[in-house]
């Protein structure tokens, strides 16, 4: 039988959001010939779902990758509106913000794809001929600032504790609930005995994403929420009553399940949010002094956690500030690709300060930043990279703007 890790990193793989320890953990499995077997039922069992490109003949293991490769590069170009600004080419394509760039887009858009595609090519199709034909584990930087991975800790109401990793696979049942644990993600399900049954206390239970951490969490009533580095969230077993209440430090994307009879309330320190059914990104880190939340889908009714509510409607397309000195809330019209870049596997930043584009990747990458003044940390940058890239892809990247450099020694990183 196949580990549910193994299927899960293989999915990944195909779709092109592995990471580097993944991808070496997919390459000893394949080159283990005693796994041959499974890897031949996996390529059937993608091949009927259509992620694999349905051929008569495969030859050989490495061939079937390298054509899903090919496949996969020419069938998802980049989204030019979800980065219209970012005005370089191949991976020199983070630059300071001088002003009004619009009119070189046209001609950005031809070089870039081009050049990025070819880059695409050769680095995958080197990292597949290494390790295929010369029978080698992928080559990974010297750098030793690795992307973040799925991983968090989970902890039940009954004090157990339990580490969940994308090589790990968990099945808990408390007697009304089935706890799933698959590589990336942890699902909840009542049990035939709770449909039939009605719990009277609610139990709770936390999920902490460590930094340099990333983990996605099906809830009871089947709403999703794919939660980002250094976050925490704390949420019922099963919703009992007539709201379903959960509390969020950090940052998550969510998808809430439709249920008008019990709205979905979200807590995040002074902030409350209350939905029916809808898309947002919610962005509320202990450190930071305000709390931001951009809507995709649906109705949001954002108030206060307590006193005065204050409450404002938030419609798509437009996000929310809220100091939490005061409480004030302000809304503007955003493009919400910027706010959920990461939940697709890219960082994007507009008109963004140095400083802030570095807590984020610190959190990420799992680094210390520190910069040599404060005239360098207040510089506006756009520009974005892949969210699984390496950090001295990273640093090449925003070096190329000439405006600064970085100084490395283990995870502490010093801005010149």
């Amino acid at each position: 039988m196949i580990k549910r890790s193994i299927k899960n990193i293989f999915e990944r793989y195909l779709k092109k959001s592995s990471n580097y320890k993944e991808i070496t953990i997919l390459y000893k499995w394949i080159n283990d010939k005693g796994n041959k077997g499974e890897l031949n039922e996996l390529i059937d069992e993608f091949s009927q779902k259509g992620d694999i490109i349905n051929l008569d003949h495969f030859p050989e293991e490495e061939e079937i990758i390298w054509q899903q490769i090919q496949r996969k590069l020419n069938d998802n170009p980049i989204e030019e509106e979800q980065y219209s600004n970012i005005l370089d080419e191949g991976n020199k394509h983070f630059k300071i913000k001088t002003g009004d760039l619009k009119d070189k887009k046209a001609i950005f858009w031809k070089r870039f794809r081009a050049v990025a595609a070819t880059i695409s090519l050769i680095f995958v199709g080197s990292l597949i001929v290494d390790s295929f034909l010369n029978n080698e584990q992928p080559k990974i930087s010297e750098l030793n600032i690795q992307p973040g991975m799925s991983k968090a800790t989970l902890f039940l109401e009954n004090g157990k504790i339990y580490e969940l990793t994308e090589t790990i696979d968990l099945t808990i049942e408390t007697g009304e609930t089935k706890i799933v644990g698959a590589g990336s993600s942890i699902s909840y399900a009542a049990t035939q005995q709770e449909k039939t049954t009605s719990s009277k206390e609610l139990q709770f239970n936390t999920l902490q994403i460590p930094r340099g951490g990333e983990f996605f969490l099906e809830l009871s009533d089947g709403t999703k929420i794919w939660i980002n580095s250094d976050s925490r969230l704390t949420y019922p077993v099963q919703f009992i009553g007539n709201e379903r209440n959960v509390e969020l430090i950090g940052e998550a994307y969510f998808e809430v399940a439709p249920d008008a009879s019990k709205p979905f309330i979200v807590t995040s320190g002074v902030q409350q949010i209350e939905v029916l059914g809808t898309s947002f990104n919610l962005t509320s880190y202990e450190d930071d002094n305000e709390i931001i939340t951009t809507l995709v889908e649906g109705k949001v009714s954002i108030g206060r956690s307590y006193g005065e509510k204050g409450e404002i409607l938030l419609l798509p397309n437009e996000q929310s500030t809220m100091e939490k000195r005061n409480g004030e809330i302000v809304t503007r019209q955003v493009d919400v690709s910027e706010a959920i870049a990461w939940k697709s596997g890219k960082f994007y930043f507009q008109n963004e300060s140095m400083s802030n584009i570095m807590k984020v990747l610190s959190r990420w990458y799992d680094i210390n930043v520190f910069f040599d003044n404060s005239k360098i940390s207040r510089l506006l940058f756009t520009g974005g990279f892949k969210r699984y890239e390496n950090f001295e892809q990273v640093k090449s990247i925003i070096e190329s703007t000439e405006e600064l450099t970085f100084s490395i020694k283990g995870d502490i990183v010093i801005i010149k």
